[in-house]
């Protein structure tokens, strides 16, 4: 489990806002996007143990990113496909 899964089980919105804010901005990215074993994101997460405050930050605040990394992957998983179709 990441650390910003840890503070999101805490329940504290304060405890997730410092440790994305302690992200250098390159990589605050991948930890808001990052899975944990099962596949869950920390928005994922947060909605899940009930935490509205937290998902509706961090939906808030990184959706653009978050959606484009998961249409990057689907990119990716389609031209993987495709190639393999190909073989």
């Amino acid at each position: 489990m990441t650390p910003l899964h840890l503070a999101i089980t805490s329940g504290s919105l304060e405890q997730v806002q410092l440790i994305v804010n302690s992200y250098k901005k390159e990589n605050k990215a991948r930890y808001v996007n990052c899975r944990i074993m099962g596949g869950f994101t920390p928005l994922w997460f947060a909605a899940a143990r009930g935490h509205s405050d937290i998902a509706t930050w961090v939906f808030s605040s990184f959706i653009l990113i978050i959606l484009h990394l998961n249409s990057l992957v689907g990119i990716f998983l389609r031209m993987a496909l495709r190639s393999i179709e190909r073989e």
